[in-house]
């Protein structure tokens, strides 16, 4: 069931990558994070800790994790046992999307990176801000599906033990481009 459910998600997210012009980073030795660029739909302004801020139709980078990726057991020359082992990774992927973004190779309209995530705590670690989803419809839906994904997807010895996992509720995670440059560019 696994292995259907797999393929056709698989096939769904190259048509996906496709359709929404979503690619990887320039230059990663992973192709663990892809994004694509888009105008933020929002209903109002987000205030960022640095004081940048995005109004409805701001363009963002829209970051997101390459599943077809991370449901092999080896990336690069790791092996994956944990899904804490992607940490240093993710960090090395935003490292090299600051350096692009220094260097002036990340689309100028671009204000900030974004996405939602279940795994808040770990995108903190890597300096973004988190917006928890307003609880209705959408974010059930986006839990649903995300939890789907990480079952499908998930890393070979993939545990979720006890209460952790009703803890995992959908965020937003804001990083604007200029914070972005400041921690991650080189």
């Amino acid at each position: 069931m696994k292995s259907i459910a797999q393929t056709i998600i698989s096939w769904w997210e190259k048509f996906f990558a496709w359709k929404e012009d979503i690619h990887h980073i320039d230059g990663s030795k992973y192709k663990l994070l892809r994004f694509n660029i888009h105008p933020y739909n929002c209903k109002e302004t987000l205030e960022l800790p640095d004081g940048n801020q995005i109004k409805p139709g701001d363009y963002v980078a829209e970051l997101h994790i390459s599943n077809l990726v991370i449901s092999k057991d080896q990336i690069g020359d790791i092996t994956i046992t944990s899904e804490l082992q992607l940490l240093p990774m993710f960090r090395e992927e935003i490292k090299l999307l600051g350096h692009l973004a220094s260097q002036g190779k990340i689309d100028p309209r671009v204000k900030a990176i974004w996405g939602i995530t279940l795994f808040s705590p770990g995108v903190r670690r890597l300096g973004f801000s988190i917006k928890p989803l307003d609880n209705n419809f959408k974010a059930w839906r986006l839990k649903t599906w995300m939890g789907f994904l990480g079952w499908v997807f998930s890393v070979p010895v993939y545990h979720i033990h006890g209460k952790s996992k009703t803890k995992r509720n959908p965020c937003e995670f804001f990083m604007s481009m200029d914070e972005l440059i400041k921690k991650y560019g080189y």
